[in-house]
């Protein structure tokens, strides 16, 4: 006979799977940046409802409600949730995307869960990726939990694959901004970063983890 877990029981799965978030975000913070793949997995856990016989486990307990969002825009933004900043770690490419986290707090904006869940977190004038649909590229294709011989999602693989910016190490270095404007890099820069000659990488799994921010202050407001 089945048995039904009790809300006290759910409640401890949901401290469970908040420390687990926790974790994880300490570990891609760490520079573990394939923990991103594993915050996408607690993340659909928590969040996601796909009908009778999946249930979200904060729906389960009645905890679903507004959101906040980090996003820079609220439909759509050219950079992911994420800066571009010097990469210093040893075997560092130089550049890389790092998560907002409590940056640009004048961004914040609280809205429905709905809302948030499929708002654009990037564009790049033609494809548009929601949260959700970079919560379930890396969760169910690209190693969270499975990997698939193909991702269907062209804004998410565009986003791995080809970032928002490009960095070329030629003489003088020159990145790309968001309009496509040749910006020079400061001499003083060329002899700190590594050689790059192409896209920023990282944009994907960086606002993975400044999704998980996100999902991580609305726990906290819960009490969890």
């Amino acid at each position: 006979m089945a048995h039904h877990k009790s809300a006290a029981e759910l409640q401890q799965e949901l401290l469970e799977q908040a420390e687990a978030l926790r974790a994880s975000a300490a570990a891609y913070d760490g520079g573990a940046l394939w923990e991103a793949k594993r915050l996408a997995v607690t993340a659909y856990m928590l969040l996601h409802d796909g009908g009778r016989n999946s249930k979200s486990l904060l729906g389960q307990l009645g905890l679903k409600g507004p959101m906040m969002s980090t996003a820079l825009s609220g439909d759509s933004s050219p950079l992911p949730l994420a800066v571009v900043t010097l990469d210093f770690k040893p075997g560092g490419k130089g550049m890389t995307f790092k998560p907002f986290l409590d940056e640009h707090s004048s961004q914040r904006r609280i809205i429905p869960f709905s809302k948030w869940y499929e708002e654009s977190v990037f564009s790049n004038g033609r494809l548009n990726l929601s949260r959700k649909n970079l919560i379930f590229t890396l969760r169910d294709q690209a190693g969270g939990a499975h990997v698939d011989k193909k991702i269907t999602d062209e804004a998410f693989q565009w986003l791995r694959v080809n970032s928002t910016i490009h960095i070329s190490t030629g003489p003088p270095m020159v990145q790309l901004d968001a309009d496509g404007n040749e910006v020079v890099c400061p001499p003083e820069l060329e002899k700190i970063i590594a050689p790059l000659d192409g896209p920023v990488p990282n944009g994907h799994l960086a606002s993975m983890r400044q999704i998980a921010w996100e999902i991580d202050r609305f726990l906290e407001s819960k009490g969890y």
